[in-house]
């Protein structure tokens, strides 16, 4: 697979329901500018997900389904 990494983890702080902060960590496609946000608050596990999309160049028309996979499989 390719050196070129088409995808990023960016880092936010956001704030809940009841006004407290907290740091969570979102994708960001550099192809395509999208954003995916608050995608979760572990950075170890989006940065070993970040990595998985990057070596196999994952096609940025399956990013959402791809997350939404991902997001399933930590409940």
């Amino acid at each position: 697979m390719g050196d070129n990494k088409m995808y990023r983890i960016f880092r936010e702080t956001l704030t809940d329901c009841d006004d407290e902060s907290y740091v969570t960590y979102g994708i960001l496609c550099d192809e395509t500018g999208k954003l995916i946000s608050d995608v979760t608050m572990n950075r170890a596990r989006i940065e070993k997900f970040v990595d998985l999309i990057n070596d196999n160049e994952l096609d940025p028309v399956h990013l959402a389904d791809v997350v939404e996979d991902f997001l399933a499989e930590l409940q």
